[in-house]
Formats: structure tokens, sequence, C-alpha cells
């Protein structure tokens, strides 16, 4: 199939000019935005594996935000009921 240049520049769009993300998903930054901690903070996490599960859009790592709620939640310390007597 022979295409000419400015078909092929029409069906090609690089991942690096993608502008929509998936529903439910966001960035770093938006994490450091919504949650306060640094961005150093959730990679400290996903090197150590220790936080909420990380997906990989090319080179953008993506959180789903119901995963991070959950995995924050699950953070919260506990509440430890001393037995009545």
């Amino acid at each position: 199939m022979n295409m000419g240049t400015e078909e092929i520049g029409a069906a090609f769009t690089p991942t690096n000019q993608r502008t929509t993300l998936p529903h439910g998903y966001a960035p770093r930054p938006r994490l450091v935005n919504l949650y306060g901690k640094s961005e150093m903070f959730w990679i400290r996490l996903e090197r150590a594996r220790k936080g909420p599960p990380v997906v990989r859009l090319g080179r953008t790592p993506l959180y789903k935000l119901s995963d991070v709620e959950a995995w924050l939640e699950s953070q919260k310390p506990r509440k430890v009921r001393s037995k009545a007597r």
C-alpha cells in the first residue's frame, strides 16, 4: 500500500500529543493537587511497591482514583477498642 506523506500524517497521532486520559485515572501531578502529597511521595510508594496500583500510558504513570481513595482509606490508623470489664 503506497500512501502519500499527507495521508500518513493524518493517520498518525504521536502519543505525546494525547490530551485525554482514560476515565477515572489521574497522573501524579493531579494527585499532588488532590491530596497535598508531593510527587516524590508517590514516586517512592511506586518504587517500594507499597502504594496504590500504577498503570502506564507510554511513560506517563496513571493512578485509578478509586484505587487511590481505597489505599488512602486503608492507611488510616485503626481505633483500638479496650475491653470493658
